[in-house]
Parts: C-alpha cells; structure tokens; sequence
C-alpha cells in the first residue's frame, strides 16, 4: 500500500510534469550534468568552487525523478573542513557512513585543516552525534577508508593517518591528488612499503603548491606516489623536490609532460633538476616559479643542461636567466620569462639573443621587465622575428623609491613581426604585494577612443593582428573586418580603413 507520503510526493511530480514536457531520464541527466560542466584545466577534474551548484542543489528538492538524476553529481565532490565547518562535516560524515550508494558517487575529496587528537583524549566518534569539540583527523580516517571511487583528492594543511596514505594505494581511479603544503602523515606505525607499490597508481598529477619551513614527518613517505608510472603532470615544492629527484634512481618518468617547481635557491639544485630531467625523456613543458629572495640572476653563474636532456621542450616559463641556459638548442616555441629580481638592470639583449637560439621558430614571448628602453621592441623584433604572441608586462610601480619613467611606444619597432597576431603591453597585475590599482603605463591611451590613431598604425604594419592591450582597462578584439574596443568605462566598434603595408 502507497503510504501518504509518497502519494503526496506522486502528486508533486505530477504537478511539476503537468507545465512542462515529460523527459527520459537521460534527457534529465544530461541538463545536469550541463548544470556542473566547467571549462577547468587539464588534470582538475572537479572545479574546486563548481558554478552551478545552487542549481543541482535546487533541483534536488524538484521532483523524485531530479533528485535521482542529480543525486550523483551532488555527491560527486564532498568537502570536509572542521574549523568553520566542523558541524556540517560531521553530518556528512555520518550521512556517508550510513548511506554505501552515496560512498560510492563520491569522486573528489576535499579536506582542510584537520588535526590529530590529543594525547589521552578520544576524538569525537563520526558515527555519534558528538559535536562539542572540533572533530580530528581520527575521524575522517574512518570515512576516507570507506570511499573508493575517488578520483581526486585536494588537502589543504592537513594531517593524515597511516591508514589513510595506505588507502592511497588501493584507489585504481585516482588521477590527481593536489596538496596545499606537504602532508603532515601521523606515523603511529611502521608502514609495509613493499605491500605499498605505487607503480600500480594511475596518477595522471600531482600538485605540491607550497614549500614548509620544515620537512615534516612522513613527507618522504608521500614522495613514494610520484613513482607512478602513468604520472603526466608534477607540480612540487621547495621542501619534496629533493626527495622526488632522489627516486630517479628507482624508475624513468616516461609520460611525465608537465614539470613545475621553484626554482633552486643554490646552484647544485640545477644540476639535481638536470639529473632528474634525464629520466623524463618526453617533458615538453617546464616551468620554474623564481624566488623573490634569489641571488641567482647571471646567467653565465647557472649550469647549462646536457645537450641530451629535455630534447622535446616546447615551452618553457622562469627567470629570464634560466631560460638563456635551457632553451638554447630545443625545439621550444614558448617562452615565458621575467628578471629574476625587481631592482635587478641586467640587459635585455644577451638573454634574449640566447632564446633566439632555440631549434624551433619561437612563436610565443612573454616579458616582464622593469619598464619599456627606448630600444627594447626593436631588440624583441630583431633577434625575435618569428613571434606571434607578444605580452610585455612592466612593473617599475612595484619597485619602492623608483619615480616614473616616461615609457614612450615605439610601436613602429615592431614592423619586423610580420606574423603578430596579439600584442599586450601593460603594467604587472601584483598577486599579494603593491598598489590595490594598478596606474596607467600611458595615461594618455587610458580611453579606448584615444588609441584609435595608434590602432592604426598597428593595422597597418600588421595585417594578421587578432587582439591587443595598451594599459591596463583597454582590449581591442577583433571581429571579422571590424575592431571592438572594450573598457570599464566603456566600448565602440571601429572599421579601420587602412592600406596594408607593402
């Protein structure tokens, strides 16, 4: 017999079918999964802040049909923070313990912040309703072992049990596991590394996003998952490097593509990269993340790579120094590179003459330098001609004590690029540090409708040109033979009628 509440849930759905046209279940399926699509990146496979979760949530409380439709993308990404969500992490981890078929929809795991319990103190039990006291990483252990359907895992400055880096080793859909710092593993027992063989991992990536003052225990441990073989993306620390270059010795990182690290604070560590790059014979992406303490700027003081290591380099991201040494003889089409200090004067020219010496045509240039030298385009244009995405990025704001310099154009220096397609030449947008608004580098070009004249020009020299940014609020895109000009205060169309240089 119905009981009333599933007569009244019947009549819902009857009412909410009744406006609108009945659909399949896949149809129904599909919406949402359209509902939590995300253009991420490669190798984030759950966005850590997905768009339209307020949709799936509401869609959930709809009909018994969306609920059942959506209900497995709503678990699909569980969050676990006990500090200011240490109520609601409890429920969903008695929700999890109770219900297997939400266990098993669950492919991302989140969790931040959690610590060990006290000593002589039990932690709060997951299974009761004990939420007096902050929970501990005893807890989520318990819930973390019961999921095995992950596919990602992100800690945020957490701790982790024994049993939860072994259950590491048992998840056959892991591709990415990401931590915010070093994890802090609770060695309260020995761990049975032969049981342990991360070459049976399909980790795609790996992410260490910052260093630790401190080598904390159990992070040579962690640096064991590295030795998966399927392993395509590394992002690593100051603090694992030395560990990850340690594990050459064990095996070669065929599929690696992508390597990211800071880079080394003494000249040895170079010559460790170098090492490390000789067992990664298919990296086509390197990039090092300068450190603003360095005192590693002439290029002529860094080691330069064996000429056979890094053979498929195709780009290339770090002190403008550093890349002098590696691109030189590899087919790199790439380059991303910045003065490795914010008062350093070193020339643009003998650097940038070395980039000029890669295998291949470089086709992208990015700079961040101090300011715009009289002659610096017509350098870039000279040694360069093949670039067809050029950004300049100044940050002599940055710099205290250091007064404006009147930055002059010289946009006929870049003549020679006859390929070009993007120009960007604006001041640094600063993460932590400097000025909340960013001046104009060209407070005379600060309007759409004052760049016109120069636009002009630009069009003229440069047929293939596509987009452009002169200062910080100006973008001019192109749209089939018409310009838009877009800014905060603003945006026009502009036919540009020109005659195309001979």
């Amino acid at each position: 017999m119905q009981s009333s509440k599933d007569s009244t849930r019947d009549q819902d759905d009857r009412k909410q079918a009744h406006g609108a046209p009945r659909l399949p279940m896949e149809l129904w399926i599909v919406v949402a999964e359209h509902l939590r699509h995300d253009t991420t990146r490669s190798f984030q496979l759950y966005p850590v802040r997905p768009f339209h979760m307020p949709s799936i949530k509401s869609l959930r409380l709809t009909s018994r049909n969306l609920n059942a439709a959506v209900e497995p993308l709503f678990w699909e990404r569980v969050e676990l923070a006990p500090v200011n969500r240490g109520k609601g992490s409890i429920g969903i981890i008695q929700h999890l313990h109770q219900n297997a078929a939400h266990r098993e929809f669950v492919k991302c795991l989140i969790f931040s912040m959690w610590r060990p319990s006290p000593p002589n103190q039990p932690p709060p039990d997951g299974n009761s309703g004990s939420d007096e006291a902050r929970p501990h990483v005893e807890t989520l252990s318990r819930i973390f072992t019961r999921l095995h359907n992950l596919r990602a895992i992100h800690v945020n400055r957490s701790h982790m049990t024994c049993a939860m880096y072994e259950h590491l080793y048992s998840l056959q859909q892991l591709e990415h596991v990401e931590f915010s710092k070093p994890p802090v593993i609770l060695l309260e027992r020995s761990l049975d590394f032969d049981r342990l063989d991360a070459k049976m991992l399909r980790l795609k990536a790996i992410t260490v996003s910052y260093g630790a003052t401190e080598t904390p225990p159990g992070v040579s441990a962690c640096a064991r998952l590295f030795l998966s073989p399927s392993l395509e993306k590394l992002v690593t620390s100051s603090s694992m490097a030395p560990f990850i270059y340690a594990l050459t010795s064990q095996q070669s990182f065929d599929q690696l593509r992508y390597y990211e690290a800071v880079e080394p604070l003494e000249l040895e560590g170079f010559t460790e990269f170098y090492a490390f790059a000789a067992h990664c014979p298919n990296l086509t992406s390197v990039k090092f993340r300068p450190r603003i303490t360095t005192e590693i700027t002439e290029s002529d003081r860094i080691p330069s790579p064996p000429a056979n290591i890094l053979t498929q380099l195709h780009s290339f991201e770090g002190t403008l120094a550093l890349a002098s040494r590696i691109v030189p003889g590899r087919p790199v089409e790439s380059v991303i590179a910045a003065f490795s200090s914010l008062h350093s004067d070193i020339p643009l020219e003998a650097p940038l003459k070395r980039l000029s010496e890669s295998s291949r045509r470089i086709k992208v240039l990015n700079l961040t330098i101090r300011y715009l030298e009289d002659d610096y385009l017509a350098i870039i244009s000279r040694l360069v001609p093949s670039v067809e995405e050029l950004e300049i990025l100044l940050y002599l704001h940055l710099v205290p004590g250091v007064g404006t310099i009147g930055t002059r154009l010289h946009l006929d220096q870049l003549k020679p690029l006859s390929r070009l397609r993007i120009f960007v030449l604006k001041n640094l947008q600063p993460t932590s540090f400097g000025p909340t608004v960013i001046p104009e580098p060209f407070p005379e070009l600060a309007e759409g409708s004052e760049q016109i004249p120069v636009m002009k020009t630009l069009c003229k020299e440069h047929g293939l040109l596509e987009y452009v940014e002169l200062g910080q609020t100006v973008r001019w895109i192109k749209e089939h033979d018409s310009w838009v000009w877009r800014s905060p205060s603003g945006s026009g169309l502009v036919d540009f009628e020109v005659a195309r240089s001979e």
